[in-house]
């Protein structure tokens, strides 16, 4: 599937501005991932052998990690939408501001050619559309 010019062109210009904040997220979400995918499975082969061996010490010490380990993998949860929601909230932000500072440079006359909701719908709807991008 191809990802539309005009999107693709939204994404440029965001990940210029917010480059540090993006590579944040991925790496949040890359983590997250890895450690999810890889961890689920080991820790049930670890409990499920020891049970198997017998050895009810370390299936305990194993179960209080797998208690620590899903517990960590929420707070990264957590801290990912935390962040996502910064740079959303960001970028909505940003670029409000950039549609109004072109809204007050218009002339009185051509701003009276629109209803009166025209300019702000455009300045509240597309920063929401465009931080709707990052989703």
């Amino acid at each position: 599937m191809l990802v539309p010019t005009r999107v693709r062109r939204l994404l440029a210009a965001l990940l210029r501005q917010h480059w540090r904040t993006m590579l944040l997220l991925l790496a949040f979400a890359t983590v997250q991932t890895a450690v999810s995918t890889a961890g689920d499975p080991l820790l049930m082969k670890w409990l499920v052998d020891t049970l198997g061996a017998g050895d009810m010490k370390m299936f305990a010490i194993i179960g209080c990690s797998a208690v620590a380990f899903y517990t960590l993998t929420r707070c990264m949860d957590y801290a990912y939408a935390i962040v996502k929601a910064k740079v959303r909230l960001e970028v909505m932000a940003q670029n409000c501001s950039n549609a109004a500072s072109l809204f007050y440079r218009q002339p009185y006359a051509k701003v009276r050619e629109h209803d009166k909701g025209y300019y702000s719908g455009r300045i509240l709807d597309e920063s929401k559309e465009l931080s709707g991008v990052l989703d």
